[in-house]
């Protein structure tokens, strides 16, 4: 899997970053001197501007490695928006793309912590732990952190779950009448092409979740909303042909990249 490489602070990117949405639309002028537009939905692309400081050589080269395996804009490359929430659906938790357990009921229409009703109660009414949880094409090695608000009538705990197919990492969080923002931060390592973010609930247990989110980082920004597909660009390719950097000092490097995406990547 070609992917852009993380850096050792275990993000993709540093601050500033920029991001543009490219559209276009047709306009067909007829005889009578009317005018049709509509959007050209399949020329729609996404843009990001990295400007990337304080590389060592290792990461250099690894960003290096990859633009020489792309032949610079001419091939396909795995990115994960740094700006965005990588889970999809975020509040749709009936999508297909959500697997869950036999036993474990969801409930949409729930009151969250922003005074809307956009929470999900979720209800394990089997005999054994259940979990609901979403599998990306992503590095399974890549440092990632699950974040979600979460409460429940009475004081339980639940479980965050990050996994890979060599292994998972689980963290156990107490729940109550009050809503709580919990994460788990995890590298699993290894070399598995998918990552899955989720949550497990013990017999009997019944929470409320709302913002479950999903970021290739070491720790949770603020809540993004996917109404569709998630910050997974697997049609990402460099902008240009030519990859620039400035050696500032020994091990000290600095770049500024743009990458493009068009629509349809998941």
């Amino acid at each position: 899997m070609l992917c852009f490489p993380q850096l050792s602070t275990g993000s993709a990117a540093q601050y500033p970053i920029v991001r543009r949405r490219r559209t276009r639309s047709i306009v067909n002028e007829t005889p009578g001197g009317g005018r049709v537009t509509f959007s050209d939905t399949p020329a729609e692309s996404l843009e990001w501007e990295l400007a990337l400081s304080g590389l060592t050589t290792q990461e250099w080269t690894a960003i290096e490695d990859l633009f020489e395996a792309c032949g610079g804009r001419n091939s396909d490359f795995l990115f994960l928006d740094p700006l965005d929430n990588l889970l999809g659906w975020s509040e749709d938790l009936e999508a297909a793309a959500w697997a869950t357990g036999p036993m474990l009921e969801r409930t949409a229409g729930r009151p969250d912590p922003l005074g809307t009703t956009r929470a999900t109660r979720l209800v394990n009414a089997g005999q054994a732990p259940q979990r609901l949880t979403q599998t990306l094409s992503a590095p399974g090695g890549f440092q990632y952190c699950l974040s979600v608000r979460i409460r429940s009538a009475v004081p339980d705990v639940a479980k965050l779950v990050l996994a890979t197919t060599g292994g998972e990492e689980l963290r156990v969080v107490e729940t109550g009448p009050e809503w709580r923002e919990v994460w788990l931060s995890a590298k699993l390592g290894g070399t598995a092409e998918t990552i899955t973010g989720g949550v497990e609930l013990a017999a009997g247990a019944s929470v409320d979740i709302f913002g479950m989110q999903l970021e290739a980082q070491t720790g949770p920004s603020a809540y993004k909303k996917t109404a569709g597909r998630g910050g997974v660009y697997a049609f990402a390719r460099f902008s240009e042909d030519l990859l620039r950097s400035k050696a500032e000092g020994i091990d000290w490097h600095s770049t500024a990249i743009r990458i493009t995406s068009r629509r349809g990547g998941v």
